[in-house]
């Protein structure tokens, strides 16, 4: 999917008309800088909205605890409910702390979430984040979505593929997303099933947790933060998990084993 991503710019709703008609789908707003608030914000999203544009939105942490959601949402207003993700952007100095305290916030609230960062910076990030979708900073100019996953953090969903230049006298970056990571309601192909397999392994391996009920409410937070399909599917999915969650409970100690999990993660990729 092709977005534009954009700061301080005020984007009209015919601007936003003339995007949609080039192909461009998403328009992802800058709602909290880690100082302010872009005047233009809720109007861009306004615009968008209304000329048929999917929009999003992206939220600056920094070294205040428990400020970027907020800041976030207030910014957004009535536009919240509408917008697709909200991305945690780590580009200046902050602490793993904060940004989980963020990421958790926007799931709290039933918000999609990914970390927005680059390679330059995320070197110097300690804390896993792989069980986070990633869009990344990597201008090479080619909106193929070939961009390397890095190191505690979780599948590359976006690509921003080209910084600060004018389109219509607006200054936005040019991004291509994963439809699958967007869209809420599309079959998974092979590549989805191998990204939400790698997802559950990672949580397992970061959390070290074998407390069955705490195991199945996050395998089931990750089978929506997946979107796998909301359907019988989903259901059906979640029955797996349910199951094994409530078989498990019934041995000594309510602990889930390695291969138990494995079984489950197998049973929940398959057709």
């Amino acid at each position: 999917m092709k977005a534009l991503d954009l700061s301080f710019s005020a984007a009209s709703r015919e601007w936003c008309a003339a995007r949609k008609a080039e192909g461009w789908e998403l328009l992802i707003v800058n709602l909290w800088t880690g100082a302010s608030t872009p005047s233009p914000a809720r109007a861009n999203l306004v615009n968008a909205r209304a000329a048929g544009m999917l929009t999003a939105g992206y939220t600056v942490v920094n070294m205040t605890p428990a400020t970027a959601v907020n800041k976030a949402a207030l910014a957004a207003g009535t536009e919240w409910e509408h917008l697709a993700f909200v991305s945690v952007d780590v580009e200046i100095a902050t602490t793993p702390a904060i940004i989980r305290q963020a990421v958790d916030s926007l799931r709290t609230l039933g918000k999609k979430a990914c970390i927005y960062t680059g390679g330059w910076f995320w070197g110097g990030v300690t804390g896993d984040f792989s069980d986070v979708p990633a869009w990344l900073a990597d201008y090479d100019g080619n909106p193929a979505m070939d961009t390397a996953r890095l190191g505690r953090l979780g599948p590359v969903i976006g690509k921003q593929y080209k910084n600060s230049h004018d389109i219509g006298g607006v200054t936005v970056d040019a991004n291509t997303f994963s439809d699958s990571f967007i869209g809420g309601d599309m079959a998974l192909s092979e590549a989805d099933k191998a990204e939400v397999a790698q997802m559950i392994v990672a949580q397992f391996h970061a959390r070290m947790r074998h407390d069955a009920a705490q195991f199945r409410d996050e395998v089931n937070h990750l089978i929506r933060a997946a979107n796998i399909p909301r359907d019988e599917a989903a259901a059906a999915l979640k029955a797996i998990v349910d199951g094994h969650a409530g078989d498990a409970a019934k041995h000594a100690g309510g602990g889930v084993s390695e291969e138990r999990v494995a079984e489950i993660i197998r049973e929940l990729v398959a057709d």
